[in-house]
């Protein structure tokens, strides 16, 4: 997973840079949940993680399912368009591993149901 996005995130450093998009700075949130993480147990992080995972997966596919359908430049909508189906498999992984550690990935929102959002 990690060597996978590595390798997406340099696509799209390079993607938004020839858009003319600024890199974007360590958002708050992304600390405070590797601080959460990292003071955890191992007996309670598995399923921390994976409900986490599970979320920002969720969150992935709805971006992207926004930008292919209703994204402004034309390069990153393709990009969004060319990366959905991976993003798709992901999420399935981790509601699959989410599940074999007692995530109920069930509550999650569907994020085919929030494709229609406004961009």
């Amino acid at each position: 997973m990690v060597t996978h996005y590595s390798k997406a995130n340099e696509v799209f450093k390079a993607a938004a840079k020839d858009a003319g998009f600024p890199a974007p700075p360590l958002l708050r949130q992304d600390q405070l949940t590797f601080d959460r993480f990292n003071g955890m147990g191992r007996s309670s992080f598995d399923q921390a993680y994976m409900a986490e995972m599970v979320e920002r997966m969720n969150e992935e596919v709805r971006l992207f399912q926004g930008e292919s359908a209703g994204g402004r430049v034309q390069s990153l909508k393709q990009l969004a368009s060319r990366m959905l189906p991976d993003a798709e498999q992901r999420l399935s992984l981790a509601r699959q591993t989410g599940e074999s550690v007692g995530v109920n990935v069930t509550a999650s929102t569907s994020p085919a149901s929030e494709a229609s959002a406004t961009y």
